[in-house]
Order: C-alpha cells, then sequence, then structure tokens
C-alpha cells in the first residue's frame, strides 16, 4: 500500500515569497500578487505550495545523496528507482557522481519536461516516490522504513 504523502501548511513551508502573478503550476491568479518559490519547481500559490512542497524536499534530500559500496542492494535498488523515476516518470536530470573512495553521488539537475508535465506527473508519482525515498535513506543497518 503507497505511503500517504505528508500535507504541509503554507506558513509553516520554509519557501521564500516572490511577485508573480499567477501559479506556475496550475495558472491561477494570485489574487496577493505573491506567491511561494518552490525549488526545482518555481513560484506557485498557497494551495500548490502543500502538494510541492514534499517534491521539493524529496529532491532537496536526493541532491548530495552518497551511496556507498557498503549500503544494502535494497538500497542500491532503491536509489536506481529513485533516478529511473526522476528521469523517465517526473521528468529531472540525474547525474551520479564518482568519488575517489569509490562511492557515488546523485546530483539533481534542471527539468527535462515542460513544467506543466512535470506537475502533473509529480501527483501521479507522490506516494511511489516517496516510499522509495524512505527505502533509499535506509542505511546498512538492514532497517528499512515501513
Amino acid at each position: 500500500m503507497p505511503h500517504p504523502a505528508p500535507r504541509f501548511n503554507p506558513p509553516t513551508v520554509p519557501f521564500a515569497h516572490a511577485p508573480a502573478r499567477a501559479c506556475s503550476c496550475c495558472s491561477k491568479p494570485l489574487s496577493t500578487g505573491i506567491g511561494y518559490e518552490v525549488p526545482y519547481i518555481g513560484i506557485v500559490g498557497p494551495k500548490c505550495v502543500r502538494k510541492f512542497a514534499a517534491l521539493a524536499q524529496a529532491l532537496a534530500q536526493i541532491d548530495g545523496l552518497t551511496l556507498t559500496r557498503d549500503d544494502g542492494a535494497e538500497t542500491h535498488a532503491a536509489a536506481h528507482r529513485l533516478i529511473f523515476t526522476l528521469r523517465l516518470k517526473i521528468g529531472y536530470e540525474v547525474q551520479i557522481l564518482s568519488n575517489a573512495d569509490g562511492s557515488k553521488t546523485l546530483k539533481i539537475g534542471a527539468r527535462t519536461r515542460k513544467h506543466a508535465k512535470v506537475c502533473v506527473t509529480w501527483e501521479e508519482r507522490r506516494a511511489e516516490f516517496e516510499q522509495d525515498l524512505k527505502l533509499a535513506s535506509a542505511r546498512p543497518t538492514g532497517q528499512v522504513a515501513a
């Protein structure tokens, strides 16, 4: 069963305010002319920030994620699913950087799809993506978050 996505309340979301005429996701006009600047997404309104705060936080958590040889096969498989989901299902560029110690670091890049398509795709993939993120975050102790 997919993990339910957390809900965010805009005043507690640590995103800067930015001037905008309309939400970059749903295109609804912003009555105050101010939206929330969500990294990797753009400037969104108060309703859409609730949807995309989770994506922005997930992308921030993945950006710089380092996998070592000691991490279990399940962790590596979950990381590959995350990369696949980001690249092909949602539409973000992901680089895999090799480190001198043999570990690999993930680096999130630019969107590879139009903004509106990323928004629709994210809504479809949200629960699956968050579950894989939990698995990839599990360390070699063998404990995997449910």
